[in-house]
């Protein structure tokens, strides 16, 4: 437990302080809403490329031959072609774990701001 008679100064006696606030009522943190704006702006272009880079071997796939083909019917086939990643179904695979790590960190923006709802 911290005592405010000890903790004189600075960042600790303001801790102790909001420590010993029993309604909390005195909880002031920055936003960072400029911050937050950005990383939200930097993520979303982050998505929209890699979706653009998605499109564009997804048409590649449907221009090829027929088993390429197959891979964008059939998970399975996909998967078993992914495996080597100098084929194209390798680097849409590669693409989608990238997709995956960037759209989870875009879900778990703070969507309490009305201003960053996430909508379809």
């Amino acid at each position: 437990m911290h005592d405010l008679e000890v903790e004189r100064e600075g960042i600790t006696s303001l801790a102790a302080w909001h420590a010993l606030d029993p309604d909390k009522e005195s909880l002031i943190y920055r936003k960072f809403g400029y911050l937050a704006t950005r990383r939200s702006l930097h993520l979303q272009n982050k998505l929209i490329e890699l979706e653009d880079k998605l499109d564009k071997v997804d048409t590649q796939i449907r221009e090829g031959d027929a088993e390429a083909k197959k891979s964008l019917r059939k998970h399975e086939v996909f998967e078993d072609r992914a495996t080597d990643k100098s084929t194209i179904d390798g680097q849409r695979m590669t693409l989608l774990d990238e997709i995956d790590v960037v759209l989870t960190k875009y879900c778990t923006l703070d969507t309490t701001d009305p201003r960053l709802q996430l909508n379809s």
